[in-house]
């Protein structure tokens, strides 16, 4: 019973990566794009393995879609997603998509 717990207690945990790849997340969020219906949707956010990747991917999708994913995980991985969601949310100057495009340089006057 212990063994289980624990293990379930793993799949809860997450961790922030130091710096957000750009890369990984437009490779996901162009991945889901590309997708037409949920039964394609489904194995796209099954292939990524990284619990915060996945937790951006479903952040940027429709709020309707975000539901129906948390809805399918186990309640351990679901709570961990659910939590970096959160805090995604409340790091919007973070995390914002728009707010982490590098600032091109700009002449001097």
């Amino acid at each position: 019973m212990s063994e289980t717990r624990s293990h379930l207690d793993a799949q809860a945990q997450w961790a922030e990566p130091e710096e957000v790849s750009e890369e990984e997340r437009m490779n996901n969020y162009i991945s889901l794009l590309s997708a037409t219906s949920w039964s394609e949707t489904k194995p796209i956010l099954s292939g990524i393995p990284d619990k915060f990747y996945l937790a951006l991917a479903i952040n940027d999708m429709p709020e309707i879609y975000r539901f129906k994913a948390v809805d399918l995980m186990n309640a351990w991985y679901a709570k961990a997603v659910k939590d970096v969601i959160t805090m995604i949310q409340s790091n919007r100057s973070k995390y914002d998509p728009k707010c982490m495009r590098q600032k091109g340089a700009t002449p001097a006057e």
